[in-house]
């Protein structure tokens, strides 16, 4: 049997790079518990980037902002993790990128309100993880706690489900 896995849409500014200092564009570190996140969700999630850096027609833009905040690529094989990562397709709106009928995630610091507009339009606004690194160190800790939670209440209801229609149907009469 395969699994599918639900699709996990990541930002990268604000949720996996932060800011070094506020109001500063473009200048950015690795966010606290960033390369663990990432190797958390890639083998529970059918990850993709859902970042400016990464539109269409953007090549290789995720690999480039993670290199200029510090992240060492070539030297620490941890980071071939990225390579796991898709790019989502999008120009405009982010949600471009989204088939709200999927089962999907969203992990962004700064959704726009045409996004949460259409999160909550299509009755999916419980699937936005909305956290900032920029505000809390913490933030990934957060992002990766909802998502578990969210990935075993999806288990307990498929094995429920399962479950349900294994059991005989005795009738009586």
């Amino acid at each position: 049997m395969t699994t599918i896995y639900p699709i996990l849409y990541l930002d990268i500014d604000g949720v996996l790079l932060r800011r070094r200092h506020a109001g500063m564009f473009d200048v950015f570190e690795i966010a606290p518990d960033c390369l663990d996140f990432l190797e958390w969700v890639t083998p529970r999630f059918q990850c993709r980037w859902l970042s400016s850096r990464c539109r269409v027609g953007w090549p290789d833009g995720a690999r480039r902002a993670f290199r200029h905040a510090g992240a060492r690529l070539d030297d620490d094989s941890r980071w071939h993790v990225l390579r796991l990562i898709e790019k989502a397709a999008w120009r405009v709106n982010k949600t471009e990128a989204i088939d709200p009928a999927s089962d999907f995630w969203w992990v962004d610091d700064d959704p726009t309100e045409i996004d949460l507009s259409w999160l909550l339009t299509h009755h999916r606004g419980d699937r936005l993880v909305h956290v900032s690194s920029d505000l809390h160190p913490a933030a990934l800790t957060v992002a990766r706690s909802i998502l578990a939670r969210a990935i075993s209440m999806q288990q307990n209801a498929d094995l429920v489900m399962r479950y349900h229609y294994q059991i005989p149907i005795i009738s009586f009469g």
